[in-house]
């Protein structure tokens, strides 16, 4: 069998499969950190790479297109934020037959589901409009539709999660009405989030033309009766000029139990060092990390873990 049927529920796990066949059989034939790139920019049946210069890329997308079509795949629809790039390849293999000519006009395209304009090289938001009276249900879907997966707008996404949460603790039916003090709530935060739509951030940490010198990655957690955050930002040391940016972001509600403020604190401490664990692999940070908490509580449990259990190597260091 040399074709598989598009749309079928097996689809997606055969896609994956078949491509990460195409890489392993192609692993002693290829630089070792090629074969790295293309195992972890890979997801289902997308391709995602960022690169510091176009002869970069144009080399990775030779060598990407040479492992998997030695397997029968065609890595098609191409797109890039740099024109020169796309001009070596073929109309058929672009993501359409004028996307050598998006640069100069201007496109929105989706990355993984994320608004990337290619123009400006930037990541924007896709806002729907609501429709309808806000009920429980309706606000559930509309906030749940906005996709977030950096976090970016996190701070902005959690009053209709505790809004939501407050109509829990009230038992009100998913499709009852809002009283009057609930409505103009939600009619506030839908004026506000319009506003999103005209928001972007830079794709890349590095600003286009300088080379990164040093990354450095920083960690906050902190936490109160209603919700408990831990966002992650880095400085980018580039010619002298230290650039500090969001990286990535996470907030949760309380849980409608009662919890105590030290456990929360603690919790989102320990959810803190599993986010930041996963950038230092994925960013391949040499640097040590450095979390910051205003809570005594995990600093003191810190130092009696490390002094009751000496086998706990390079624990994390907290700063307050």
């Amino acid at each position: 069998m040399t074709i598989h049927p598009f749309g079928v529920t097996s689809s997606p796990s055969c896609v994956n499969l078949a491509l990460r066949q195409a890489i392993a059989d192609n692993a002693e034939r290829f630089p070792k950190h090629l074969i790295n790139l293309a195992s972890e920019c890979s997801y289902v049946e997308d391709c995602l790479f960022s690169v510091d210069t176009e002869e970069e890329a144009i080399g990775l997308i030779d060598n990407l297109k040479t492992i998997t079509y030695s397997d029968g795949f065609r890595l098609v629809k191409w797109i890039s934020n740099e024109e020169c790039v796309l001009k070596p390849l073929p109309p058929e293999e672009l993501r359409s037959p004028k996307s050598q000519h998006i640069i100069q006009y201007g496109c929105l395209e989706s990355a993984l589901d994320v608004v990337w304009n290619i123009t400006k090289d930037r990541i924007q938001f896709d806002l729907k409009e609501f429709e309808g009276s806000p009920t429980r249900r309706k606000i559930l879907s509309f906030a749940a539709s906005i996709y977030d997966p950096l976090g970016i707008l996190a701070p902005v996404l959690l009053n209709p999660k505790l809004l939501l949460q407050k109509l829990v603790r009230q038992k009100l039916e998913w499709d009852g009405q809002l009283s009057e003090e609930e409505n103009n709530s939600w009619n506030r935060w839908l004026q506000e989030q319009k506003e999103l739509s005209r928001a972007s951030i830079p794709r890349c940490l590095t600003p286009k033309g300088l080379r990164r010198v040093a990354l450095q990655l920083y960690c906050f957690s902190g936490s109160s009766e209603a919700a408990y955050g831990r966002p992650c930002t880095c400085d980018v040391w580039v010619r002298m000029k230290v650039i500090c940016l969001l990286v990535l972001g996470k907030t949760r509600v309380t849980p409608i139990r009662t919890v105590s403020i030290p456990r929360l604190e603690l919790t989102a401490a320990a959810l803190l060092t599993r986010l930041a664990t996963q950038l230092v692999e994925k960013m391949h940070l040499e640097r040590p990390v450095i979390f910051w908490t205003d809570s005594m509580i995990v600093l003191q449990l810190l130092r009696c873990l490390t002094r009751s259990s000496p086998s706990i190597h390079d624990p994390p260091v907290f700063t307050s």
